[in-house]
């Protein structure tokens, strides 16, 4: 009898993980289940084509939509799973239907964190993560509105740099120190905050809303823990994600800000696995746990989930990394700067790129760049390749734009 593989997400990470499946030669039934009535589409446009209007929500799928059936990947939508039962290995849906499983890939991603509000204030903020969220924000930025924007990550930024080119009036409030304090150095934060008030923008750092007046669902104004009220008839709140491992905890699996995995996205319960945004995998080049939110890595960790549900045994190595379009700038961070102990800057903004080097122990650990017209993606493509190699490195190399970044490499 032939196996059954079921895969609950059907996002990016579900479908590539489907398709690889596939491509790696397992002849078994593919279920691939989804709570979205879409066939899985790419998140990456929901913020810069979708809300500005120039495409529709789910004009940028992930394969189209006759791939399922040509690959015999039997995918159900609209159609949550509510119960795992590792026990007699069966996957419960909110339907009531039941299917069961020789192996089960959890790629459930992430749901936005929400803001600690009143509940006047709460229904007057908005959320983007889905395609129906996209929908609702276009509707309301076609009337030109004042926007507030609460959180300055990629979202909050991404839908700034949107909001500003149709028009609006924009305020981004961000409760830490600088932008993307996680992601960036403090260097490229400061370039991309002047690129946005060059713009328009205006960006407060270091400031806590506290309230949304308005009158029921519709804002007037966001009100900071110093009493300052920031005018808006629009306020879109993108404060992170946290991911979504109900499922996981609920069938006894381990959870820590994601689903546990190994290098080989194994879970605590060797049937089942984790890619994705849901999952926290342990990574040999950093030998620490990973939880990475990137369209790429959505990607390749559902591959690399897919080979070793067949037993492939193939550790996933992959480095970290994210970009973002905003305006004419491309942002780009590969690796990990939170443990670095010497920052070296490549390049000036002036001339229209910046690269951070993030090192530790002289070892390339981290690298982000902001530039123009395709400056940085190069450099930064080699940044990774220096990471994954561990190649001993000179700081004062790094930061010479004479010397070739691929030499550097070769050594």
């Amino acid at each position: 009898m032939s196996e059954k593989f079921v895969i609950v997400g059907a996002g990016r990470a579900g479908a590539c993980a489907a398709a690889a499946l596939r491509t790696e030669g397992f002849q078994g039934r593919i279920v691939l289940v989804g709570d979205e009535v879409e066939a899985p589409y790419n998140r990456p446009p929901l913020s810069k084509d979708v809300i500005t209007g120039k495409v529709g929500a789910v004009d940028d799928l992930v394969f189209p939509a006759a791939f399922y059936q040509e690959q015999g990947i039997e995918i159900v939508l609209a159609d949550a799973a509510a119960e795992i039962d590792p026990a007699c290995g069966v996957v419960r849906l909110a339907s009531g239907r039941s299917t069961a499983y020789d192996r089960l890939l959890l790629a459930t991603g992430a749901r936005p964190r929400t803001l600690l509000f009143d509940a006047d204030s709460a229904r007057r903020v908005h959320y983007l993560r889905t395609a129906q969220d996209a929908r609702l924000i276009a509707e309301r930025l076609t009337e030109r509105p004042r926007v507030a924007i609460i959180g300055g990550g990629v979202i909050g930024l991404e839908v700034a740099a949107s909001a500003a080119s149709l028009g609006c009036a924009v305020t981004v409030i961000e409760a830490a120190e600088r932008v993307m304090g996680r992601v960036i150095p403090r260097e490229i934060a400061a370039c991309l905050v002047d690129s946005h008030a060059r713009r328009g923008v205006r960006v407060l750092t270091a400031v806590r809303p506290v309230r949304v007046t308005g009158a029921q669902s519709q804002a007037s104004a966001v009100v900071l823990e110093g009493g300052e009220s920031i005018a808006a008839d629009l306020v879109i709140a993108g404060v992170g994600v946290a991911p979504e491992t109900a499922l996981a905890r609920a069938a006894g699996l381990a959870v820590e800000d994601g689903v546990v995995t190994d290098e080989f996205c194994r879970t605590s319960d060797a049937r089942i696995f984790a890619a994705g945004d849901a999952a926290r995998s342990f990574h040999p080049l950093f030998e620490r746990k990973l939880r990475v939110e990137s369209w790429q890595h959505a990607e390749r960790h559902g591959e690399a989930a897919a080979r070793n549900m067949l037993g492939r045994e193939a550790p996933y190595r992959d480095v970290p990394w994210m970009w973002s379009d905003q305006y004419d700038l491309n942002l780009q961070a590969a690796g990990l700067i939170d443990d670095a102990d010497e920052f070296v800057t490549r390049g000036r903004w002036e001339d229209g790129a910046l690269i951070v080097f993030a090192l530790r122990q002289g070892r390339l650990r981290g690298a982000a760049g902001l530039g123009r017209n395709g400056a940085i993606g190069r450099d930064i493509r080699l940044a990774q390749l220096m990471i994954e190699s561990g190649v001993p490195v000179v700081a004062a190399a790094v930061a010479d734009p004479s010397v070739k970044l691929k030499s550097l490499l070769r050594a």
